[in-house]
């Protein structure tokens, strides 16, 4: 065995250019092996890179308009912060000549801490510009909206119908792709908001919870339901739905590709 290692070290001094080669080719395929491999795991499932990029909730609630949320999270363990509430309703977008149910979500222009959504193009709303829109990236796509475009929102009786504009689309881990995930979301400010439903019966409230063991979303949706009671709580979702959601839309795409 000493020999041995005499031998090594001998051939390695004696060669030690080419043993310099061979770590660097050898930590180049190491290198190139997790590049891809992380590569791929971004292109069969983009939702880890898109919760970490927005800071992402791992819970999201539709509550009854009123629903107080304070007590969250000292009632039930394990929420780490709330991103909202953000008063949401149902409405219509006309595109190409169809109409397309939407929900609409006030948002503020500062991006919030959590759940904030990410631009991939053009900017995110601001004051004094009650009529501007940012649509979630998949919804823009399937309605061939882009950055500029003019759509006419209006409420589900058809009675409020506005003429808005496009200035940002924005990618989310919120929720999964449309129109797999339906309705499309639009982000407006809230007199926007105001204007198109003014019944503020008809409005909900989105909540999003940050909880610090992800595994427990399930245990904590059934505490946040006894807490709030069901008669507040409409549709729920999961980082595991929405990651799920992601990976059939993805796996999709790859075998329509490959075929």
């Amino acid at each position: 065995m000493r020999a041995m290692a005499r031998w090594i070290r001998a051939d390695l001094r004696a060669n030690a250019v080419r043993a310099v080669a061979i770590a660097v080719v050898a930590a180049g395929v190491v290198t190139a092996l997790l590049l891809s491999a992380g590569l791929l795991q971004g292109a069969t499932n983009p939702w880890q890179g898109l919760f970490t990029a927005t800071r992402g909730a791992q819970i999201w609630l539709h509550l009854s308009p009123g629903t107080s949320v304070r007590q969250l999270r000292s009632q039930v363990s394990g929420i780490e912060a709330i991103a909202g509430p953000y008063p949401a309703t149902a409405a219509t977008v006309a595109a190409g000549g169809q109409h397309t149910r939407v929900e609409l979500r006030a948002m503020s222009p500062q991006l919030p801490a959590i759940g904030r959504p990410l631009l991939v193009s053009g900017r995110w709303l601001a004051t004094g510009s009650i009529r501007d829109v940012v649509l979630e990236a998949t919804f823009a796509q399937a309605i061939h909206a882009m950055t500029g475009s003019v759509l006419v929102l209006d409420n589900v009786d058809e009675t409020a119908a506005v003429e808005v504009h496009v200035i940002g689309v924005a990618q989310t881990a919120d929720q999964g792709f449309y129109p797999d995930q339906t309705p499309g979301l639009i982000w407006v400010m809230p007199g926007l908001l105001r204007h198109i439903e003014p019944d503020a019966g008809h409005l909900e409230e989105v909540v999003g919870l940050r909880i610090a063991n992800p595994a427990a979303a399930g245990v904590v949706v059934q505490q946040v339901v006894t807490e709030l009671g069901t008669s507040a709580v409409g549709t729920i979702s999961t980082w595991q739905q929405v990651k799920q959601s992601m990976a059939r839309r993805c796996s999709d795409c790859c075998s329509r590709c490959s075929a």
